[in-house]
């Protein structure tokens, strides 16, 4: 019949049988432990391999989709140069650029690469907007070559949009600027958008000064703005991190409090 692994001598013995019954049991909880061990790491292994399988699969896939999404907007940019469509021309080639900044492997990027990205999404905003919106950049050169996290900026420009300048109906204007402190530089993001009422506004920057919270219990408006915070104190600390003011019926100001060196 098939041993039990979990069966034990009987220690109703005297002296030396009891003696060698309790070494017989002592050795067989021995061997049942390591059985388990080998087994768990047999299992553990498996579920290795398996997620490796599954690492692998999105690892080509994505390596598809890309070329996929380049193809595509190359196709309509070219369709639309054909048909004289300039405008379609220009936000194609801007979403390539675009995609292609979003999509590179790096954890940074120098502010200059952030600042790209911004000018290309703006190239597209003009045509929406029909040259209603403006951008002003006043960032000296000396600072252009800082690494920051990727897509810092960037969230807070589309925040600023869809948030406040989309909802007003005189020109829009979004300047990027920033000011020098020792050894951290104060990135702002001001617009003269519709801003926020005092609730809206009490809200979230009580959420931000809480930015270690889970951000499915905030608000969809907010989500940017907590990631942004939650990545600038992981990689720089206090004082990094994001503070904001808005004022309804005048517009919003995000500062960006990020370190020289990293």
């Amino acid at each position: 019949s098939k041993f039990d692994v979990h069966y034990r001598l009987s220690a109703r013995f005297d002296n030396e049988l009891q003696t060698i019954s309790e070494q017989i049991n002592q050795m067989l909880d021995r061997v049942e432990k390591s059985a388990d061990e080998a087994l768990a790491a047999k299992e553990q292994l498996y579920i290795n391999e398996i997620e490796r399988q599954h690492a692998e699969m999105y690892a080509l896939q994505s390596q598809i989709y890309p070329h996929l999404l380049y193809n595509t907007l190359d196709c309509i940019r070219s369709i639309a140069l054909y048909r004289g469509v300039n405008e379609i021309s220009q936000i194609a080639t801007a979403m390539g650029n675009i995609f292609r900044y979003c999509i590179t492997s790096s954890e940074f990027s120098s502010l200059q690469e952030e600042l790209n990205c911004i000018q290309e999404y703006f190239t597209i905003l003009q045509i929406r907007f029909d040259g209603r919106l403006r951008l002003e950049l006043d960032i000296p050169s000396e600072y252009r070559h800082l690494q920051i996290p990727k897509m810092t900026l960037q969230p807070v420009v589309e925040n600023a949009v869809y948030h406040g300048l989309e909802r007003v109906y005189h020109d829009g204007v979004l300047k990027i600027s920033c000011e020098d402190k020792d050894n951290y530089l104060i990135l702002t993001i001001s617009d003269n958008g519709c801003g926020m009422d005092p609730d809206q506004f009490a809200q979230l920057e009580k959420q931000l000064k809480m930015y270690n919270t889970d951000f499915q219990q905030t608000s969809t408006s907010g989500i940017g703005l907590l990631n942004i915070q939650r990545r600038l104190k992981v990689t720089y600390g206090d004082p990094g991190g994001v503070w904001i003011h808005s004022q309804k019926g005048i517009g919003t100001t995000v500062n960006l409090v990020i370190a020289k060196k990293i």
